[in-house]
């Protein structure tokens, strides 16, 4: 059986395993590197989520203002596994649109996540 937590409660823990994390490093594949954005509904409010897989794994909450979380990737074929340093994780797979479609878990809580690659910013003049 799954249930849901409270926002606040997801973002005390969010907040509490990130003030312990330490950043590792990780290697994504050239097919999956890049910032990647969603949105997981929370109850009756839609957060919004963001990883970043580059030389270094971090997650952002935004809503909550947690930024740079620390976390690892594992790619097994075409899935991926973005595990973060707060517990919670990305699973999912590049769907035929190039979007992340997956599944957000932390504890027993379990949100459908699809997650969009994040055009790159041009560089300042």
């Amino acid at each position: 059986m799954k249930s849901t937590i409270g926002a606040g409660a997801l973002a005390l823990a969010m907040i509490a395993g990130g003030a312990l994390a330490q950043t590792v490093p990780a290697a994504p594949a050239a097919d999956v590197g890049g910032d990647w954005q969603g949105q997981m509904k929370v109850h009756q409010e839609m957060l919004p989520i963001v990883i970043h897989l580059g030389s270094q794994v971090t997650g952002d909450s935004p809503a909550e203002r947690l930024f740079g979380m620390p976390g690892k990737l594992e790619q097994t074929g075409g899935r991926l596994k973005v595990t973060l340093q707060t517990g919670g994780v990305f699973e999912g797979a590049l769907n035929k649109a190039g979007k992340l479609e997956g599944e957000y878990t932390r504890g027993d809580f379990t949100v459908p996540v699809v997650l969009e690659r994040q055009l790159a910013a041009a560089p300042k003049p």
